[in-house]
Formats: C-alpha cells, structure tokens, sequence
C-alpha cells in the first residue's frame, strides 16, 4: 500500500464544509482528470479535499501549489519530489507520460491510488504543462488529477473531451437552497427551506457569501461582504473583468441595452458575459446575484466615482426613454445630475408619488427650497413626505402663484388614478383637491373636485355619497360655466344614477362634446353600447363593436378603466348569447389593461355551472362591502345564488340579508337583475325582509337577461380518484391497480369525467380540473394544451 507523505500545500477545510450536491454528482467516480474552475470563496479546495477524503484511506492525496513564477520546470520538480515522498523511485528529470507510467507501475505492486492536485493552476505561463498533466493521469490505474483555477484555461477544453474528464465551474459549485439549509444546520443557524432558496437566489450560490451571511446574521454581514468582494475584485484574476462588473452592477437588470449603456465603448456584450460567467458572478438567468450587485455597486462608487455618476446618468436617460420614471430618478439621483432630476420630478410627479422612498432621496438632492417654487413638485414633497397622513395640505407655505395651481394638478392627479381604475385612491385625492380648493377660495375648481368625487364615488356604487358630492359641485359661485370636465364627470354620474335604477332601461348616451379627456370621452361611448346590449334586435351589432374595441384596450400594458369596462361589457353580452366557452376563455386569458377579473369571473363560474368555484371566488365579498359596493353586491349575489345551487340554502340565505343589507345602504338595485331570479325568490321564502327588498329592485318583474345556469360540474367520489390519478400521471392500468378495478372499470370513469367536463382527452380534463379548483389548487387561467408554462 501506498505510504501517507506529507504535503505543505494541503488547505486548511472551512468547518462545516456542505458539498454541492450538483458538484458531487460529477465526480461520484473519481474521474482521471477534474478542473475545478471559479473565484476565491467558492469552495475548490474544500470541494477537493471532501472528495478524497471519502475515497478512503487508500487513497492519498498530493497537494502542490503553481509557483508564484508559473514555471513548468519548477513545477515537475515539485511533483516528482512529492512522488518520492510516497517511497516510489523515479528519474530526475521525468515528467508527463513517463512519470505517470512508473508511478502508475508502483501503485500496480504496492495498491491504492494517489491524486495530484495542483492548486494556483491560473498561475501557469508554459501551456506545454497542460497536454503533460493529462497525459501523466491517463498513463495508468490509480493515477488521478484535480487541477484548481481561479480563471477558465486553455486545458478545460482539452479535459472536456476526454472520456474521463469533468470540468466543474462556479454553476456546479454554487450552493442551492437545499445545500444552504444543511449548511445553516450545521452552523447552528434556524433557516427555513424557502429562506434557504432565497439566500441562494440573493448570492448566487456563493460559498463564501452564504457563509458570511450565516455567520454574522443579514445586516452585520453587509459590511463583511463588501469587503469580501472588494477583496476579490482587487485581485490579479479578477483583473479582466472587475471593472465592467461592477459598472453592469449599477444597472437594475441586465439586458442588451443595459449592457451597451454600461459598457466602455468596443466592448462586446457577448464576450463580456462569457467573461462574467466563467468567473462565478452571473447567476443561470443572466443576472447579477442581488448581494453581489450590491456590494459591487458600493465598491466602484467608492473607488471611482466618476465613472459611476457617469453610467448613472446613461441608464437615467435609458429608463427615461423606456417610461419607468422611479429608476430613471433613481439613477439621476445617484447620477448627482440636479437639472436631469427635476426634470424627470416635473415631467413624471404623479407616477413618482406612489415612490416615496426614490422621490424623498431625489427632492432632498434639490437645492435649497426648489420644491417650493413649483406646484408639482410641492405636491409631491407633501404626499411622498406625508404618506400615512389622512389629511394633506400641499398649498400650506407657497407663493400665492403656485398655490393657485394645486386644485387644478390634484384633480388632473385624481382623474389619472380613476383612469388607472384605482377608484379609491382617485376619491381620496378628490377630496383634498376639494378642501385645497376651498382653502383657497376658489369655487370654479371646487365644483369640478367635487364631481369628479361624484363620480368616483358613483362608480364604486356608493350612490348616497355620489349624490352628496353633487350638491356639492353645485355650490354658487361667479356667474361662470363648469369645466367640460366637470360636465363630463356630472354627465356620467347621473348615467351612473339611472343605471343603478331597478325599473329603468339603461340610459341613453352621455354627451362628451368638448370633454378634454380622451379616456372620458371612451369610456361614455363604451357605456352607451350598453344600450344595445340589453336590445336583442342589436346585440349582435354590440358584441361586433365591443370586440372591436376590447382588440385595442386589451393591448394596453397597464390597468385602464375603459378597458375594465369594456370587458365587463363583453363578458355579460356573450353570456347573454349563451356562449360560456368564449366568457371562459375571456375571463381567463392574462390581461395587464385589467386590475382584476373577478366579478365577470364570478359570473361566469355561476352561469357555466362551476358552482364550487363560483363560491371560491366570491369568498372575500364582504371586505368591500363599505368601500366598493357594487363589486361586493355582485359577489354576494353569485355565491347565494351558487350556495343555494349547491344545496346550502343557510349559507344563501345569509349571503342574500348581507347583499340586501349593502343595496339598502346604498340604493343599488340593477346588480340583482345579473342572477337567476328564481333562485333569488327561492332563497327568499318566509323571510318579508329580503321578500321587500328583491321587490323594490324588481327581481322577477323583467324576462332575464342571462339564459339559465348550465347544470352543475359534480363528480362522484371513485370519478374523483380517477382525475387525481390522472394529473398524477398514472396510465389507465396503473390507475386500475391503484384503485383495484378492471380497465374497462377506468376508462368507464373516464368518459364520464370527459362528458362531465366537456373535453376530450386526459391533459385537457386536467386541465380543466386544475381551473375548477378540484385538484386541491385552483388556477387562474387555462393555458394553452401544448404549453405547460405560465402565461407571461
């Protein structure tokens, strides 16, 4: 056997060494030849002395470091020296092939193996060394080599193609949430699974940077960190790319144009990525690590801070050009770029306002009192300083010039969040607009204040408040006419109004001539093809123009209002016409125009006979029941009709008194007519308050609008068995086995559940068993058959 020599190179293990569990399954049999390639910290020599150290005590290790010089000569010196220290007799100047024969020869007679592991392997000048090294592992049994670099070499592909060859690089050495939670227990340190995959995710995997995460806890080990990685980006290896790192590391994401932004010019982006990959700080979806990020972020505004402000200032105007103004202010901020600053604060205040933290750290970089000379900016110093104010008062302290201007600002404001369908927070910025106003004695702008509240207030079914606000807007004043804006507003408040009617048909067409809001003026059109909806003689010619319209809204990459309701519009005609499949596939097909789809949804879930999920959908009603009560009446008015379907007549009944109880509140009354009447007067029986109030909405008085529910999707329990089996994967006979029935047993169950669910074959009952929530999770939408991916 062979003799233990002793080895000066031989590292120091790091206590508590976790393997990566993607490493160790590339060398469960020691290859011949193994590159371990990445940066310091990322557990090479640990990774090396873990795995000999389990090949048992036969096998011996033999640790040689790269002479500083890098001198091939030198170093065979050293390995042969070494060799002779396990007892086997070699020349004086063998090396490669030759050496690796007698020692090969020796280990053949005495038994065991040795690995050579040569560590420094980027310090290496004569590139000779390289087919020497591999031609010495492959010269016989029991000879292995482990080569440790902290930068990609020439040999890695030469190893690469060896049929006994692995190359292991910081993707095979990065820790995963797993290997983070054992190293955490092994520290000591409580961690749950999901913390440990988010550490991993924020690090990259780094070995170093998780154990100093652990150590020192998340916010004494910032400074640690930085320190680390500043180390490391210091260092002769890190040379040819510490400087672009850390200039990438100052945009928020990387892209293709973030990186020609970043870059010095004649760079290639394609290199440079290559570059940070092999050295470890480019996770698998081609970003930086978020701790890594950072801490290189800080080291290069330090060092270089010309530099930074001037990347700073490239991705501003990058950000700026692609309309994402709070990273635009961001990076002008840090830019310490005052005019670029204001002029993103002036031209983008509204969007600002929902970033108190960027806008704060942008207006305190203004010089002096700046805020204070202009009224955007004032109102945005007041709402980003005063978030969790309930009472603002922006015009407090101004120049009677800029003050002027507040009222005027806050309703264009409040108009912009009621188009964004943010109803709530357009009220409330409604109402300061209002008191602002008054404050200020300026009765033309109170009046237009309080009917764009009106009309917020109208839409969210508030009706009783909606009409206060209208008395309001009619307050006397100068001898002057309301704002088109104003008109508008009170125009389609009293639409609203007359909707909301039990007894009335829809009302006709609001007149928007002159209204200076593109977005009103769409959203009044929008409301009048409702009119032809409810007519059966023009429904088709209703569906055609609200398609044409949803073709274009349905494009827009944020919430819009016209576009909530237009597709609201579109959900009830089709429904209407009876062609569920269509609302199903509406209601479920992502949407960024859409805030939320979940009345449309609801109803559609009723009428499609989905009872269980038209429940499950309508389970938070109640919550807004004080703030939206339109929405809340729609969905308590679904789940009594759904729950009383089901058979759950308690539960409906009780839905039924709270959805009385909100359209007695606020006088809504047209929501009931969006369910079947029959089940409303069935629920009703032998109770005279609710028997009242299905009366005074009319419940019964008119045909219905929506054909009658489709019969309710139910399953028996074996028919239940047979769907969990299938999204499990199981085949038809291993399905009988599981359940101890024939075949023919199986595909009997089947064609049932396919009947059931209107599909026709198993991915597609699946499918649709994942959409109606009976598989234990219930989703939002049905993808494509071919594409199990989540829609972007």
């Amino acid at each position: 056997m062979v003799t233990r020599g002793t080895s000066a190179a031989q590292p120091r293990v790091t206590p508590a060494f976790v393997p990566p569990a993607a490493a160790s399954d590339l060398v469960a049999e020691l290859p011949a030849v193994t590159v371990l390639r990445a940066p310091r910290g990322w557990g090479k020599a640990g990774f090396a002395t873990w795995r000999i150290r389990n090949l048992g005590t036969e096998t011996v290790p033999i640790w040689i470091p790269v002479p500083s010089t890098g001198s091939r000569r030198r170093l065979w010196q050293t390995v042969r020296e070494r060799v002779q220290s396990l007892g086997i007799e070699v020349g004086p100047e063998l090396t490669g092939e030759a050496l690796g024969a007698v020692t090969a020869a020796a280990l053949a007679q005495r038994g065991g193996r040795i690995v050579l592991i040569v560590s420094g392997y980027h310090r290496l000048v004569d590139r000779r060394f390289d087919e020497e090294i591999v031609r010495f592992a492959q010269s016989g049994v029991g000879v292995h080599v482990m080569l440790l670099s902290r930068m990609s070499e020439p040999i890695e592909d030469l190893v690469s193609r060896l049929p006994d060859g692995v190359v292991i690089g910081p993707e095979q050495l990065a820790l995963d949430g797993p290997d983070v939670a054992h190293l955490a227990r092994a520290l000591g340190v409580v961690m749950g699974a999901e913390e440990a995959r988010q550490l991993a995710t924020d690090t990259g995997g780094w070995p170093a940077v998780i154990r100093l995460r652990l150590q020192a806890g998340e916010q004494d080990s910032e400074p640690l960190i930085e320190r680390y990685l500043a180390s490391v980006l210091q260092s002769g290896e890190a040379a040819h790319y510490s400087h672009t790192l850390m200039s990438l590391c100052l945009a928020d994401h990387l892209d293709a144009r973030s990186l020609r932004v970043c870059l010095d010019a004649g760079q290639d982006p394609g290199t440079v990525l290559h570059q940070l990959a092999d050295a470890g700080v480019l996770a698998p979806d081609g970003q930086v690590p978020k701790v890594v990020r950072r801490a290189a972020a800080a080291f290069i505004t330090e060092t270089n801070p010309s530099w930074a402000r001037t990347v700073h200032r490239r991705l501003a105007l990058l950000a700026q050009r692609d309309g994402t103004p709070a990273s635009a202010l961001h990076h002008a901020t840090r830019a310490a770029d005052i005019a670029l600053t204001e002029h993103i604060l002036l031209d983008s205040w509204m969007a600002l306002i929902d970033d108190p933290v960027v806008a704060t750290a942008a207006l305190q970089g203004l010089p002096g009192t700046r805020w204070r000379e202009d009224a955007r900016l004032a109102i945005l110093h007041e709402y980003v300083s005063g978030a969790e104010s309930e009472s603002h008062v922006p015009h407090r302290g101004l120049a009677p010039t800029v003050a002027a201007r507040i009222p005027v600002l806050l309703v264009r404001w409040g108009m912009s969040r009621l188009l964004a369908v943010d109803l709530i927070g357009a009220c409330a910025v409604f109402a300061d607009a209002f008191r602002v106003a008054q404050d200020l004695a300026r009765p033309a702008d109170c009046r237009t204040a309080a009917a764009c509240h009106a009309l917020g207030c109208a839409m969210l079914g508030q009706r009783r408040t909606a009409q206060r606000w209208c008395g309001l807007a009619g307050i006397p004043g100068p001898e002057e006419d309301p704002t088109a804006e104003a008109a508008t507003a009170l125009a389609l408040v009293r639409w609203f109004m007359e909707a909301d009617d039990a007894a009335t048909d829809p009302p006709a067409p609001v007149d928007v001539s002159g209204c200076p809001i593109p977005e009103l003026v769409t959203l009044a059109e929008v409301m009048g093809m409702t009119r032809q909806m409810r007519a059966s003689q023009t429904r088709a010619a209703a569906v055609a123009a609200l398609a044409d319209r949803w073709a274009t809204l349905s494009e827009l990459d944020r919430p819009n209002l016209a576009a909530m309701v237009v597709f609201s519009a579109m959900v009830d005609v089709l429904l209407a016409l009876g062609r569920v499949d269509e609302c199903r596939t509406l209601v479920t097909t992502p949407c960024r125009a859409l805030r939320s789809t979940g009345v449309p949804a609801a109803r559609v879930a009723l009428y499609g006979g989905e009872l269980e999920r038209a429940v499950r959908l309508t389970a938070d009603a109640e919550q807004w029941m004080a703030t939206f009560p339109r929405g809340a009446l729609e969905l308590l008015l679904v789940r009594a009709s759904a729950l009383y379907r089901l058979g759950r007549l308690e539960r409906a009944i009780a839905t039924l008194q709270l959805a009385v109880t909100v359209s007695t509140l606020h006088d809504l009354y047209r929501p009931f007519a969006s369910v079947p009447a029959a089940d409303l007067e069935q629920i009703a029986q032998g109770n005279p308050r609710i028997q009242s109030a299905l009366s005074a909405a009319g419940v019964g008085d008119r045909p219905p609008f929506f054909p009658a529910p489709a019969a309710s999707v139910t399953f028996t329990d074996r028919e239940r068995q047979v769907l969990s089996a299938l999204d499990a994967g199981l085949s038809v006979e291993a399905i009988a086995a599981l359940l101890y029935v024939s075949v023919n047993t199986v595909k009997s169950h089947l064609r049932a559940i396919y009947v059931t669910l209107g599909v026709h074959n198993r991915v597609e009952a699946v499918r649709h068993g994942h959409y109606l929530g009976l598989l234990g999770r219930e989703t939002g939408a049905l993808p494509p058959v071919e594409s199990h991916k989540r829609p972007e």
